[in-house]
């Protein structure tokens, strides 16, 4: 027994140097590297939200004034906003030290209270002008919201009358170029002007967003003016297409392998009395730089508009009607319905 154990110990030892000579062994040799392989490519990603319109007069302004709180639009969007880089959206009004006209009255002339801009900056990074309400208070309102928007380091792009030199904007993020631009058809179809505007920027950045504000409102499909402008747009080399003024959740179209969301809906409004209008799409979009190419994914989350006009991720049964009737109704191959559904696609 006593032998064993010796030998046991012996063997162990042996076994020990054994192994911790070949360990200094291996780590003595010179490391050898091949020449001829491809570095590693740490792939470079970007995160956007894109939403729809945010109206914050009216209903919205008198709820916020009687409580003090202008923050409150924007409580429970918080889950939407996580991990974006970039949040975008089609602001549809003015910012200008003007008292409400709509607070109390039926008028469609919106003017938000220049207290909201602390909570809107905190959440949004870019907002779009090219919209039939950035004129409701003249060109003066026009100025002071441009004002507001630039001390609050919020950027802007897109005008009300498709003026040259406002209609695009350029922005750099996580080493992503990105070009937006705004395009207003309710003023004048200028289909191309924007083309041409597209075609302009398209070799100064990575990725083209168009956010037109266009179609009628309230019909859950794209009209024939929007379809074809979707298409001369994308041909003149947009990236993706996300639409707004409908103020519903219009069908979505893959043409040419570029998405068209022919229109997001609502994201703060107060329009309560219908279904459809307190339903909204925001669209979470991921770019990555990966393998020579840019890799695209999209996720579709469905949201729900309160009585009090604040958004939030819809409930999961409404979030599913919203994604089956888009992928329904849209003229989309069957292949792609499915992930429709699923709310996520990649391309």
């Amino acid at each position: 027994m006593r032998m064993k154990l010796i030998y046991l110990t012996v063997s162990g030892v042996v076994i020990i140097v054994a192994t911790a000579a070949t360990i200094m062994h291996l780590w003595s040799r010179p490391q050898v590297t091949d020449k001829n392989a491809a570095p590693k490519e740490s792939p470079q990603r970007l995160t956007m939200l894109m939403v729809g319109d945010i109206m914050l007069d009216r209903h919205i302004f008198s709820i916020a004034k009687k409580n003090n709180n202008f923050l409150y639009p924007f409580e429970h969007i918080a889950p939407l906003l996580e991990g974006s880089d970039l949040a975008i959206a089609n602001l549809e009004g003015t910012i200008t030290a003007n008292d409400s006209v709509a607070a109390d009255s039926d008028t469609l002339r919106f003017t938000f209270s220049p207290q909201f801009i602390p909570a809107l900056a905190e959440r949004f990074q870019i907002f779009s002008l090219a919209n039939n309400h950035a004129l409701d208070f003249g060109k003066e309102g026009l100025s002071q919201t441009r004002a507001f928007l630039h001390e609050a380091n919020i950027s802007i792009f897109g005008d009300p009358q498709n003026k040259a030199g406002a209609r695009s904007t350029i922005v750099n993020k996580n080493d992503f170029t990105i070009g937006l631009i705004g395009y207003h058809t309710l003023w004048k179809l200028d289909t191309e002007a924007i083309a041409s505007e597209i075609e302009k920027i398209k070799p100064q950045v990575d990725f083209v967003i168009i956010y037109p504000h266009w179609g009628i409102e309230y019909e859950l499909s794209p009209s024939p003016v929007q379809i074809k402008e979707a298409h001369a747009f994308i041909d003149a080399g947009a990236d993706v297409i996300i639409g707004s003024h409908p103020h519903v959740v219009q069908t979505i179209e893959l043409y040419k392998n570029k998405p068209i969301f022919y229109s997001i809906g609502n994201f703060v409004f107060d329009q309560y009395w219908s279904e459809e209008t307190v339903r909204g799409l925001a669209v979470r979009l991921v770019l990555e730089k990966k393998d020579g190419r840019m890799h695209q994914t999209y996720e579709l989350l469905p949201t729900h508009i309160n009585n009090t006009g604040q958004p939030s991720p819809a409930p999961e049964a409404e979030a599913s009607e919203v994604l089956e009737r888009i992928a329904t109704q849209s003229a989309i191959p069957d292949s792609f319905r499915k992930l429709i559904r699923e709310g996520l696609f990649t391309l």
